[in-house]
């Protein structure tokens, strides 16, 4: 699929939507697919495993488990800022970065 295709792809829409409405586990599950769809080394693909990984930090603090929140979290802010400032399958850098909090 193309980047823009993957932007608006049923997958990708509903992975952002249930990563921003709590469902982590779910997020994950459904982003897990739209990551092995992006090319490899893309941007895309980066993007996507950044809001993979911020989605299982999140998953797990709700179960406590500190020290993996911390691991998740400082791959996903690498991978965010290996991306730039650029926008990545229409979202703005700040957007993936306001995931992190």
């Amino acid at each position: 699929m193309s980047p823009e295709d993957l932007a608006t792809c049923p997958a990708f829409v509903e992975g952002l939507r249930l990563l921003d409405s709590g469902w982590f586990w779910e997020a994950h599950e459904v982003l897990e697919p739209v990551w092995m769809a992006c090319p490899p080394n893309s941007h895309e693909r980066k993007a996507v495993k950044a809001l993979i990984q911020i989605a299982n930090a999140r998953l797990k603090a709700r179960m406590g488990m500190n020290r993996a929140v911390a691991r998740l979290l400082v791959e996903a802010t690498g991978i965010i800022a290996e991306l730039g400032d650029q926008p990545v399958l229409g979202l703005e850098a700040d957007s993936l970065r306001s995931r992190l909090r």
